[in-house]
């Protein structure tokens, strides 16, 4: 038996996809500000943070594009809210790698 991280219930693992995606967002967000005001000391917490949340959004991401038919058998208006999250995502992901650019560039 694997581990898994989606629940069996439809429902519930839509919940779940959406709060992981959430504080995927608010991981990338500290680590994108701590690199902003150059706290190194606050950069190496977030970004230890951040990986952790990757891996655990990562898995759950996998379980969900598997389980994508059940999901969108049913019309479900928090399908539309994890979409946008994703969006958010991408957008956030976007800022934090140029931020991330930028201290290569700058090291």
């Amino acid at each position: 038996m694997t581990d898994t991280i989606l629940s069996a219930s439809t429902e519930a693992a839509l919940g779940q996809m959406i709060d992981i995606t959430k504080e995927m967002i608010l991981a990338i967000e500290a680590e994108t500000n701590a690199i902003a005001v150059k706290s190194v000391s606050d950069l190496k917490g977030m970004s230890e943070h951040k990986q952790e949340h990757q891996k655990l959004y990562q898995k759950a991401a996998e379980e969900f594009m598997a389980r994508l038919n059940e999901f969108t058998r049913r019309k479900n208006p928090r399908l539309k809210e994890l979409q946008e999250l994703n969006k958010e995502l991408r957008a956030s992901t976007t800022i934090n790698l140029k931020f991330l650019d930028e201290i290569i560039e700058q090291a």
